[in-house]
């Protein structure tokens, strides 16, 4: 689907004029300053077809999927961590909120790091590693 998608957003584009015409034998055609800015563009061009394709065809995902032990009391923490007033008494709650967030992603991942290894140390004294 990506290869479909960069094919129809490239092909959208056309080579500038400018450059089909350039003889390469000329020396001053490399040098130009309207050359390069046309090669500029055309690159930003094509940059900018290339991430529209990627934007349709590539599955987009938030992060915390990606984390297996990241649960909703990680989120309602996280949430609480966050406050847009960082001076008084505001702060204090903030940096406390901060804190006890990030312990409880210690503590989420070392639980889950404890877990995993149970379980591999479970299949090696049965001798069933899979």
């Amino acid at each position: 689907m990506y290869y479909d998608c960069t094919y129809n957003e490239l092909r959208n584009l056309s080579l500038p004029d400018p450059l089909v015409l350039c003889d390469r034998d000329d020396n001053m055609c490399g040098n130009n300053h309207s050359h390069c800015a046309i090669i500029d563009t055309y690159y930003n061009d094509i940059v900018a077809a290339l991430q529209r394709a990627s934007y349709y065809a590539v599955c987009r995902i938030p992060i915390h999927p990606l984390q297996p032990y990241w649960n909703e009391h990680l989120d309602k923490l996280k949430s609480d961590s966050i406050f847009g007033i960082t001076y008084g008494t505001v702060q204090q709650l903030r940096l406390s909120c901060k804190a006890r967030y990030k312990l409880a992603i210690e503590n989420a991942y070392n639980m889950f790091e404890d877990k995993v290894n149970d379980e591999l140390c479970r299949h090696f004294m049965n001798k069933k590693m899979p």
